[in-house]
């Protein structure tokens, strides 16, 4: 059978605990300001982001020829440039 002073007290703390991180989450948001989810976009240059596509291609390629040495000896190549 249900304990109704064991539920009281679940619900009493799960209360409480969202009362007290609401607290919280509404002090940082006062001390610190509203935090951004827009990251840059200007991470990479032209040169990064044609690296990336050779390797992409590379990776696609070697996928494609079930992996044989060739494919995968371009892959790795084009892993290593891009580093």
């Amino acid at each position: 059978m249900l304990n109704i002073t064991a539920l009281y007290y679940t619900v009493l703390y799960c209360i409480t605990w969202n009362k007290i991180t609401g607290i919280i989450h509404k002090t940082a948001e006062e001390t610190f300001g509203k935090a951004s989810k827009k990251q840059p976009n200007d991470w990479s240059d032209k040169e990064c982001q044609e690296t990336t596509d050779i390797k992409n291609k590379a990776y696609i390629n070697m996928q494609q020829r079930s992996y044989t040495r060739v494919s995968t000896d371009k892959y790795q190549d084009a892993q290593r440039k891009e580093k």
